[in-house]
This record gives structure tokens, sequence and C-alpha cells, in this order.
């Protein structure tokens, strides 16, 4: 009895398992149509590049961070 209970929760889990995309033009099968083209896509912010924007936080330039150097006791 335990055995079916717990086969019947793991297989209706993976029933909900398949290729979803929160915006149609995350879907590569759909980045030729006419609404992921730009200028349509440009107004709704659902542009392939924009939806699928790679960051390289590894090639990003640093940029150095200015320390202010306060004298002590001089609080206001």
């Amino acid at each position: 009895m335990n055995i079916r209970i717990i086969t019947l929760i793991a297989l209706m889990s993976l029933i909900g398992c398949s290729d979803r995309f929160r915006y149609s033009c995350q879907d590569p099968a759909n980045w030729e149509s006419a609404e992921c083209k730009k200028p349509e896509c440009s107004v709704t912010r659902t542009c392939p590049d924009l939806l699928l924007k790679e960051k390289n936080i590894s090639t990003a330039p640093v940029t150095p961070v200015e320390k202010k150097t306060d004298k002590k006791g001089d609080c206001k």
C-alpha cells in the first residue's frame, strides 16, 4: 500500500516536468516569429537578446571604490 502511494506521488510530480518559458521569446523555437523581432519586442521588452543576456562577471571591469578617511572624533 505504501509503495503504491509513493509511486503515485513520484509519477504525479513528473507530470509537471516540461519545457516552459515565462516569455514566449525565451523559447528558441519562437525567435523567428514577428513578436520576437524588433521593433515589436522592444515595446514589451521581450526581445531574446534582452531576456537571455549573459553576464560574465569575470570579464566585467572592476572600478575601485575610494575610501573616505574621516578624522577621528569629528562626529557631527
